[in-house]
């Protein structure tokens, strides 16, 4: 069930929405207990989990949607409550964490009303086209090189280039990853951990589509260096000059899991190669870091008027 407010996935047993605080119709709010309740019945019992007991990815057809981002730079606590309908105390903590923060995902017939609403309170709002965003899906770097200027590697089986000059927004964040409830009891769920992921995008002026690395799951052309993949890619990053927009806000969102993609990284998350791995459900938050990083890159190319 998906907040009929923001369009988030409804995955706790509220009376109000986890992610915009609105209050939850009560069918939506019962559909949660008794989908949340199935689970943990079977959990108990060793029977396996609904199909659909974890989030769905986003829609890639159906209806067209657009993305509402709100830009919390430059407004004041009672524009922020007038124009989002909440009380003040909530308006404070979005300003608090400020900058840009995604709204609501509403059919597009509905978007361009409540942006005009939205703009009339003092608010600076962007409105997306999900289906765009999708057309410019990030490029996974399968391995390359980390020059003092620029990075050079392959993605898709093409070259792949981001020079400093042409680097418009680094988004990077952590990847959470956990078992999914099926065929084990709660004990041994809780019990069982597994490596945590992190991802950088480098979003470029030249291409909306931008390079995903991997730490865990890139290969560096100079096997000898010593340092961890992630670190190597955080110090490159810091030691571009002039210093790209860095933005790590995805780390405060509280994680929507969905089904892991089965790849080289986590595999190695699991502690196994792809052939010896078992079929162990894993659940991680990596759609929802790339839907993070599409609606900021896009915003950011706009208010820089990159095109």
């Amino acid at each position: 069930m998906d907040c009929p407010h923001c369009g988030r996935p409804v995955a706790v047993v509220r009376p109000s929405c986890f992610y915009c605080g609105k209050p939850l119709p009560r069918e939506v709010v019962a559909a949660t207990r008794a989908t949340a309740d199935e689970a943990i019945r079977k959990a108990e019992h060793g029977l396996p989990a609904a199909a659909d007991a974890s989030p769905p990815p986003p829609a890639t057809t159906g209806p067209d949607r657009s993305l509402l981002v709100l830009d919390l730079s430059e407004t004041s606590v009672s524009a922020v409550a007038a124009a989002l309908g909440t009380s003040a105390f909530e308006a404070g903590q979005r300003m608090k964490r400020g900058g840009y923060q995604l709204h609501r995902i509403v059919p597009a017939a509905e978007a361009a009303a409540e942006a005009e609403n939205i703009a009339g309170h003092g608010l600076r709002v962007y409105t997306l086209s999900e289906a765009e965003l999708h057309r410019h899906a990030a490029l996974t770097v399968e391995r390359g090189r980390l020059e003092p200027q620029r990075f050079l590697g392959r993605a898709g089986g093409r070259a792949a280039e981001c020079a400093v000059s042409d680097c418009l927004l680094v988004v990077r964040g952590p990847i959470r990853r956990e078992y999914r409830a099926e065929d084990k009891n709660l004990k041994q769920i809780k019990s069982a951990t597994l490596t945590e992921g992190y991802r950088f995008h480098l979003h470029r002026i030249s291409d909306p589509a931008p390079l995903e690395i991997d730490p865990n799951g890139f290969d560096f052309e100079d096997r000898e260096a010593a340092a961890s993949s992630f670190l190597r890619v955080t110090q490159w990053i810091d030691s571009l000059t002039p210093p790209p927009p860095i933005d790590d806000g995805f780390r405060f969102l509280p994680p929507a899991l969905g089904e892991a993609e089965r790849d080289l990284a986590t595999a190695r998350a699991l502690g196994h190669t792809p052939a010896k791995g078992g079929d162990r459900p894993v659940l991680d938050n990596l759609k929802q870091f790339r839907l993070y990083s599409s609606w900021r890159g896009a915003v950011e190319r706009l208010a820089r008027g990159a095109g």
